[in-house]
């Protein structure tokens, strides 16, 4: 639902950040001719335009997103391979208690393919 969030928020800013560039290309005769009247100094060359900075606030926010999914991918792994690890701590707690030999233990080759498999 966050993810959905943060998309729909991604478009919003996307689809203003069009409207901004289509205003900013409009009008600028009347602009010219207001500032030629005005002592206005102009901003510096290093400075970002409003749709820059947009732009770059979305594609910020896309890798966020992709971030954040790489993140819960992550911890998802992580769980698996503690899972896996509990269960052969379990599997080797059992042995060493019981003192027998791998082929006495009561564990199915059947089961151990099953657990195997999971981890995919």
């Amino acid at each position: 639902m966050r993810r959905e969030i943060e998309e729909r928020e991604i478009e919003r800013l996307r689809r203003s950040g069009e409207r901004e560039s289509q205003r900013s290309g409009e009008g600028v005769g009347e602009r010219e001719s207001s500032s030629s009247n005005s002592p206005v100094r102009e901003a510096p060359k290093s400075l970002l335009s409003l749709g820059a900075m947009l732009n770059e606030y979305i594609c910020l926010k896309e890798q966020k997103v992709m971030v954040d999914q790489e993140r819960v991918r992550l911890e998802q792994e992580k769980c698996r391979v503690q899972t896996l690890l509990q269960g052969m701590q379990a599997v080797m707690n059992t042995y060493n208690s019981s003192g027998a030999f791998p082929s006495q233990l009561n564990i199915s080759s059947g089961a151990t393919r099953s657990a195997i498999i999971n981890l995919d």
